[in-house]
């Protein structure tokens, strides 16, 4: 019942190759694939680079594979309303298999993502709010590695209770994705990041449509890792979450 963001980056060439996974506490990572320990569905897909000219995920033990990554984002960071390939069916990734990210291109950095699906859960009935964050002072991250957000601020006030998460949106200028640390839950759900707070990120991470993506507390909100690209500034993050009452 929960959506987990992967990721991958590597510089690119020419040559179509694996491009190495980022480091992820989850799920498990050889030098050019995760390797799943459990059934899982990859759902969508995102690769962006400046001078990328092809990716695709690549699975030893699927018909489908190599599935190719269409559209993609010819930039070095994610740009308004980002080219995310919705995987539809979903692809069945079974336990002891390489998940990998196939890409070539003449310049630059790509960055993959790819979203895991244990089981869809449809969005509840319920009240809906905007549940919004923001850092109160400046960070620098780490380059091309999941770093965990400090001193952000909740506006949690008046809408105490159990909330599921069906989307989410984050902003800052050198950000390419970020995802949710929840208490309870082993999977780590996530967006594609935006650069300013006038772009809009894919529909998909605002419509319901990848159904619950987990669940918080307002006692315990989320710890929001991010990755970014090139030489990171020092500078704050803001957002928000989609969510529903449930309890």
């Amino acid at each position: 019942m929960a959506i987990h963001m992967v990721a991958y980056s590597a510089a690119l060439s020419t040559t179509v190759t694996r491009r190495a996974p980022v480091s992820d506490t989850v799920i498990r990572s050889s030098s050019t694939a995760f390797v799943l320990e459990r059934p899982m569905h990859a759902v969508a897909a995102y690769a962006g680079a400046a001078g990328i000219t092809s990716a695709r995920i690549s699975l030893p033990r699927s018909l489908l594979s190599p599935a190719y990554i269409r559209p993609i984002d010819v930039a070095a960071n994610p740009v308004t309303d980002p080219n995310v390939y919705r995987i539809d069916p979903p692809l069945t990734i079974e336990p002891a298999t390489d998940l990998a990210m196939e890409a070539a291109g003449s310049s630059g950095t790509l960055f993959g993502i790819v979203l895991l699906r244990d089981r869809f859960e449809p969005v509840p009935a319920g009240e809906a709010a905007r549940v919004y964050f923001v850092q109160t002072s400046a960070q620098t991250p780490t380059a091309g590695a999941w770093t965990s957000l400090t001193n952000v601020l909740w506006s949690t006030g008046g809408i105490a209770g159990r909330w599921a998460i069906t989307g989410m949106e984050i902003f800052r200028t050198d950000i390419i994705a970020a995802r949710l640390i929840l208490q309870r839950q082993l999977w780590r759900p996530g967006t594609i990041g935006m650069q300013a707070v006038g772009g809009r990120t894919h529909n998909m991470f605002s419509d319901g449509s990848l159904g619950v993506m987990g669940t918080f507390s307002t006692y315990s909100p989320p710890t929001i890792e991010i990755l970014t690209a090139g030489t990171p500034g020092s500078t704050v993050c803001e957002g928000s979450l989609r969510a529903v009452r449930i309890e």
